[in-house]
């Protein structure tokens, strides 16, 4: 099973059902509204380094590097023009189409 940040911004709920059901894990319907908030960026972001692995002991700022803006596309002004040519060729011989396009936007494609 794959998991895309963008699916899980669109539908958290959804993905997470999704989940369980790969894992063969059945879901209380009445505590799923409280994991679903348990989930959510700003909750995540409010526990950082709890929720971060190694508790964000890996980053220089701790969990809240980790679990950063909850934004995509961050690469967009960092990244020289060679760097984004050289991923978009690199991607574009090594990925089936569907593939590069699922890792930049998620379900929009399905693989």
């Amino acid at each position: 099973m794959f998991v895309h940040f963008n699916d899980l911004k669109a539908d958290l709920q959804g993905e997470m059902l999704g989940i369980g059901r790969f894992l063969e894990v059945e879901v209380d319907e009445e505590l799923l509204p409280d994991l679903v908030k348990a989930c959510t960026f700003e909750e995540m972001k409010k526990n950082a380094d709890t929720v971060a692995p190694l508790n964000g002991r890996v980053w220089k700022g701790g969990g809240n590097d980790f679990i950063f803006k909850g934004t995509n596309h961050r690469w967009k002004g960092v990244l020289s023009d060679e760097q984004v040519a050289a991923y978009e060729e690199k991607a574009s011989r090594v990925l089936p189409p569907k593939c590069a396009k699922w890792l930049e936007e998620g379900s929009g494609s399905s693989v």
